[in-house]
């Protein structure tokens, strides 16, 4: 960390770290590789690192190789407000890569991994066709399922608003509060002011708060009521979001 913060980290350096029996000290390092040039070595420790045996080194993993193998957005392709990273270079290997990770078993790993997705790949069927096929776990036995094809939900609405919003009423009903929430954050991405104003209303106070957060963005004071309404609430997230 402190030579990564005074410039002094070499090459050397990163390569020693990123081998460490410490998944700290790798994790770390991945992290701090996202903020300079790479040479074709390191591109490869960081490509390595990918199916690195602890869940949060993989999860590094992820997104500094999406945010390494990246250079400049694709002719042509839709800008989204989050996450700030570039789309893919030619040939797709940063989008291959997410697409993989998406269907690691641990779900910090496919959380990452559909977080970077939310935009448009090299190979746009492959990236619609996967990401509607997360969205079939729902009804899944899996604890995490309803959460990872929720998410998988919102990067699909970032890539085909269409398909993404045949799947939105339902998920905006999932019995999963964490699914709601992502299921407020899909309709504010597809400006559906309908399902967001319902979410405003829902019983737990995070799908709320992604709720009142979606509809101030999308209609400004005009949504002042709802606004209200979250100050009369006894969640402090909630009654801060509307307040600010």
């Amino acid at each position: 960390m402190a030579l990564t913060a005074s410039g002094g980290a070499t090459e050397d350096t990163f390569k020693s770290a990123l081998s460490d029996p410490d998944p700290d000290v790798r994790r770390i390092a991945l992290a701090a590789l996202t903020r300079g040039p790479l040479g074709p070595s390191l591109s490869r420790e960081i490509a390595r690192a990918l199916t690195d045996p602890v869940t949060r080194v993989r999860a590094q993993a992820v997104s500094t190789f999406a945010a390494t193998t990246s250079t400049t957005p694709e002719e042509g392709s839709a800008a989204v407000t989050a996450p700030v990273v570039t789309a893919p270079v030619e040939g797709g290997p940063r989008c291959a890569a997410l697409l993989e990770a998406a269907q690691d078993p641990q779900l910090q790993v496919a959380a990452t991994a559909l977080d970077l997705l939310g935009q448009p790949c090299s190979d746009p069927s492959l990236q619609i066709t996967t990401l509607e096929g997360f969205l079939s776990e729902t009804d899944t036995g899996r604890p995490d399922a309803g959460h990872r094809s929720a998410q998988a939900l919102v990067a699909l609405s970032g890539v085909d608003p269409t398909t993404a919003s045949e799947y939105l009423p339902g998920f905006s009903e999932h019995v999963n509060p964490f699914a709601r929430t992502y299921a407020a954050q899909a309709a504010t991405r597809l400006e559906d002011v309908i399902i967001l104003g319902r979410l405003a209303e829902d019983e737990d106070p995070n799908v709320r708060t992604a709720a009142v957060r979606g509809l101030f963005h999308l209609d400004g004071h005009a949504a002042d009521a709802t606004l209200l309404d979250a100050l009369d609430q006894d969640d402090p997230q909630l009654v801060l979001t509307a307040a600010g």
